[in-house]
Formats: C-alpha cells, structure tokens, sequence
C-alpha cells in the first residue's frame, strides 16, 4: 500500500510540474522564465527517472532510471542559480556573464557523460546491485573516485544562490522577502537530502557494505514542487502580463517607471534605464527620490497623478528635455497601488518646434528676421507706446544701386552683399532693437520703445549704420563691390497707426535717394 502511494505521490509530482512548465509559457512572457523552465524540467528528470528505479524488475532497468536520474541531479542546482541571477538581476557585463555560464553548464555536462557511461567503468559507482526484496530502496552502490563531483557542485551552486537571495533580502523591498524565502527553501531542500544521501553512501557503506541507503531527494522534490508552484501562483515570481503589453514595455522608446504607493521603484524598462543608468540598483523595491538625477519634478507623484504633463531636463553630457505623464494604479475602492510614470524625450520634439518657430521669423538669405515677423512684434511695440505715451520709431532703408551690383556680379553677389549688410547693421544696432528685411534689397528697424529714444539718438544710430556700410566695401569671390545705403528715420509723433509710421519712414527714404543717396533723412530733419 505505501509503495503505491509513493508512486501515486510522484506520479502527482510529475503532473505538477508539467503544469507549471505549460503555465509558464503561457502566462509569462518575461525572458527570465527560460531557466525557471528548465529548472522544472530538471525535476521531471529526477523524479521520472527515480520512478523507473523504483519499479524496474532488475538491475539494468534499475540503473537506467539512475542515468536518467542524473540529467536532473547534474543540472538541476546550476540552472536554479542561473534562473536566480537573471531574476535577481546580478550585474555583469554579456562577455563576463558568457564565461560565468561556461563553468557552471560545462561542468555538470561532464558529470552527465560520465553518469551515463558509468557501466564501463567505476568512476562514479565501484560496484552496484538490485534487491528485489526492497524495490522501494531503488539501486544499492558503493561510490566511486568521483561520485562526490555532481554534489560539491550542487553544494557550490546553492551556495552562491543562498548568497544572492540573503543579498537581495537585505536590499529589496518586504513585499518580495516571501518569495525571496521560498526560493532560498527550494534550492536548500534537494540538495540537503541528497547530501544525507551522499554521506550514507560514502560512510556508511564503507563501515557496512550491506547496509541499505534510502535516498530522500525524490520525496523532497514534492515538496519543491509545492514551494514552485506558491513561488508562480501565490507570491508573483513573475509578472504575468499580456503579449502586448511586455513587447511594449521594452521595445517603446519612452521611459516607463512603476513605483508603489511607497515611492518604491518596483520596475523599469530599457528606455528607463538610458535615462536613470543606475535604476537597475533601485528596482524591486529602493525610493525612485534616491536614483541619480531623478528630477525634483516628479518628487510628488500623488500631485502629478492625471494632470498637465510635467516638464524637466536632466544634464549629462548633454542637456535633454523630458515630459513625463503619471498615472495613478487604483484597486477595488480607488485604494491607490502605486503610480506608471511614462518619460518621454522631447528635446528632438522642442529643437524641431525652434527651427520651425525660426524658420516661420527669419529671413532665409540673411539669417535677420522676415517681414511677417516683424509687423507681428512691432504692432505689439507700436501699441505699447501709444499706451504708455512714449516715442516709437522706425527706420527703413535699402541698398544704392542694388540692380546695378546684380547686373555688373551676378545674383549670387548681389546675396552675398545682401547678407554681408545685414550681418554689419545686425552688429551696429543695439540689442534691443527690431531688425529685419522688409523685401528685396529694403530692411526695417523698429527702435525699442521705452528705451529712452530721441530724435538725436535715432539720428545718430541711423549715421552709424550708414557709416559702418559705407566705410567698408563688401567682398565676393576677392572683388571689393562698394554699397550704400538710403535711410528714413520716422516718429510715431502725430502717427496713429503702425502703418503709417511705416509710410513716414519710406517717404524719408525715398526722400534720401532724391537728394543725393548714401543719406540719413528725417521728415523735418536730415543728415548729410
């Protein structure tokens, strides 16, 4: 009755842990499933190769389940500790983590190739035998020079796994120490019964050969597999999420951070990571306040939760602009969870709007601003200094005999002269003031309103720039081609639009090139 209850139990065992292996796949789409898979599938090995052991009828059959046995016992502690360090995120270059794994699948692959060859020779088992009198005790033997190779690995391994998770309780948040401990369980369980096992077989058998060993690791693998399945099914060792969402989780460009109601980063993806480099150390449970450069916008999520997007840039090598969205994770009676922080780079985005907004302002040849630019912002100056009383003025001028200098050099001199004087009135002007072309060979000027302004200055600002083209030839292909300039100065005295303020200012300009050119002329006023 007991041994069929023992084969029912394991039977139970191997079914379980089929299911996992289906639910796994199905359910998760995390890449640090693989090795969990594996893992489970290292216990199917052992437990159906302990059930061939068990209830073979001789010592061939019997031995067979031992070498199926051992493709579970040589890689089942190696592939939990690389399950365990995936999941655990231990931090190593890809070149470092490939010389890692070498060893650690290398070597119980040697072990396996010596398990299944071990009738050819007494590497691992001197002498072995079958008792049909005690089916239930499996295959006797007696170890061999290297029986202890496949444990010491497996001590090794569980070692290094009890060192990660010890390490990653101590670092992560409570909520995942019971998972932590379930995983530290089913990797100490195995590998503490075979080790009784591996003592009895060693000591024991050497001061009685005839004594028998009871090997307890199949009948521990139950219990692991129970602690599996609370690890998948009750504690969240994965984040199931649908399809879609874990392939845009880290195939989006935008930055997605999850943090709990405990300003805890609870999770990450790629983008976040080119943002945050050190998020990584912070997931799992670490105040997202404590990343480096972590803005002091997003400080107070509970603020930002469904609101305006929030602005901020962050310095590295270079300055970058950000957005960031926060949304609020609610359970049954708004109870908040936590918050998804989405992190949007928007420097390409704002660099593109500013060459758009300076393409829209800005003449194309001379780099000044255009017209349309400017009787936007100057109505706006005009009005301002008819509120405030104060005076207002206008200049507008263009280059002497511009069709000559096209028709004697050609049109691409006459751009380059074109250029060439707005880059020297650009430098003449002051700061404040509203250059631009206004068409052609004609530029503009609106003085700054308010900046205390006179006719003697607007005067003198106007000789200078008359002077400073005039003094100096422009220069194309190493030809010197002289330009002059014909200007009208104008007042908002009397003038009761922007418009008309212009006009005033052209009538003086034409009025500079009737007496002469290469002249400064205000309506009431002129300048030689």
């Amino acid at each position: 009755m007991g041994f069929y209850l023992i084969i029912a139990m394991l039977s139970l065992t191997l079914l379980a842990n089929i299911y996992l292996i289906c639910v796994t796949f199905k359910r998760c789409q995390s890449e640090k499933r693989y090795y969990f898979v594996l893992s489970l599938g290292t216990v199917l090995f052992y437990t159906f190769g302990h059930l061939l052991e068990i209830t073979a009828t001789g010592a061939s059959g019997s031995l067979t389940g031992v070498k199926i046995m051992y493709v579970g016992s040589c890689y089942m502690a190696p592939l939990f500790l690389l399950f365990v360090m995936d999941y655990c995120k231990v931090s190593m270059s890809r070149i470092k983590y490939f010389w890692v794994r070498v060893p650690i699948l290398g070597i119980p692959l040697v072990n396996l190739v010596l398990a299944w060859t071990m009738d050819r020779h007494n590497l691992i088992y001197k002498t072995y035998y079958f008792d049909t009198a005690h089916p239930l005790l499996g295959l006797q033997i007696i170890a061999g020079p290297l029986y202890m190779m496949v444990q010491i690995i497996s001590i090794v391994c569980v070692a290094m796994v009890c060192c990660i998770l010890v390490n990653r309780m101590l670092t992560w948040h409570k909520n995942y120490r019971k998972t932590l401990w379930v995983m530290m369980l089913s990797a100490l369980a195995p590998v503490v019964a075979n080790l009784l096992y591996v003592l009895g077989s060693v000591v024991f058998t050497t001061a009685n050969p005839d004594a028998y060993q009871l090997n307890f690791t199949p009948y521990t693998l139950v219990i692991v597999s129970i602690l599996y399945y609370l690890c998948v099914m009750r504690y969240g060792l994965f984040d199931f999420v649908p399809i879609a969402y874990s392939v845009a989780l880290d195939s989006i460009k935008d930055a997605f951070v999850i943090v709990d109601a405990d300003m805890n980063c609870v999770d990450s993806n790629r983008a976040a990571k080119r943002i945050f480099e050190n998020i990584e150390t912070y997931r799992k449970g670490m105040p997202v306040t404590l990343i480096e450069n972590w803005p002091d916008e997003l400080r107070d999520l509970f603020n930002s939760i469904d609101g305006e997007p929030i602005h901020f840039k962050l310095k590295n090598d270079v300055e970058r602009s950000f957005s960031a969205s926060v949304s609020g994770i609610t359970a049954e009676r708004k109870r908040l969870l936590g918050w998804i922080v989405l992190i949007q780079d928007v420097t390409a985005s704002e660099r593109l709007l500013l060459q758009l907004e300076e393409a829209a302002s800005t003449d194309m040849l001379t780099g000044i601003y255009n017209r349309r630019y400017f009787l936007e912002i100057a109505e706006m100056e005009f009005e301002k200094s008819k509120r405030k009383k104060s005076p207002c003025y206008a200049m507008i001028f263009d280059l002497d005999f511009f069709k000559k200098v096209n028709d004697t050099y050609g049109h691409l001199a006459g751009d380059e002269v074109l250029r060439t004087v707005a880059k020297r009135v650009s430098d003449t002007v002051r700061s404040y003031d509203l250059l631009a072309r206004y068409g052609g060979e004609e530029f503009v000027i609106l003085l700054d309103v308010g900046s205390g302004t006179t006719d003697d200055i607007a005067l003198i600002l106007a000789e200078r720039i008359r002077t400073a083209v005039a003094a100096n030839p422009c220069v194309y292909e190493g030809v010197e081609i002289p330009v002059t300039l014909s200007i009208g100065v104008a007042s908002n005295e009397g003038v009761d639009t922007l418009e008309d303020l212009l006009k005033e200012a052209d009538r003086a300009m034409y009025h500079a090139k009737e007496t002469g050119r290469n002249r400064v002329v205000m309506i009431g006023r002129d300048v030689e």
